[in-house]
């Protein structure tokens, strides 16, 4: 039987958390270009709808710092859509917690399940941090899947 240790108490890093988001970035099929520039700038500098790529408004980068404040979580893409709750923006994410990062990726290549943080711009009460699933679409471009 093979014995499984966590260190509940490890953090990781920034640079650590980079590494990590870069692997769930190939993982997910991003673009190459997309992945060397998240490396070179450390951040997402875009977002995903309906299959296209498109700048981030200033409330998404403001959005982007809260959720990386302090070092918690590191932000690696982001999708916007649109559902019968209102307008959301998902924040796919890493967490500094390591002791989670198998799982994740392993969520990530079974079910493309991501972690992330879903604003609703309609109704912010509503956001919150959890698991959505994810759609590969052509191009290495990103969807979230609604049911």
């Amino acid at each position: 039987m093979k014995e499984f240790s966590f260190d509940m108490e490890a953090e990781a890093d920034r640079a650590e958390m980079m590494d990590e988001a870069v692997k769930r970035m190939e993982m997910l099929g991003l673009p190459k270009d997309t992945i060397n520039e998240f490396k070179n700038s450390g951040r997402s500098r875009f977002g995903m709808e309906n299959g296209r790529r498109f700048p981030l408004s200033d409330s998404e980068k403001e959005q982007i710092q809260k959720l990386e404040k302090n070092g918690k979580n590191l932000v690696y893409a982001v999708i916007r859509n649109d559902s019968r709750y209102g307008k959301m923006v998902n924040y796919i994410m890493v967490s500094r917690y390591k002791c989670d990062w198998e799982l994740e990726r392993r969520s990530i290549m079974d079910r493309n399940h991501v972690i992330a943080h879903v604003h609703n711009r309609d109704c912010p009460g509503w956001s919150e941090t959890g698991i959505i699933e994810v759609k590969r679409l052509p191009e290495g471009m990103l969807d979230r899947k609604m049911l």
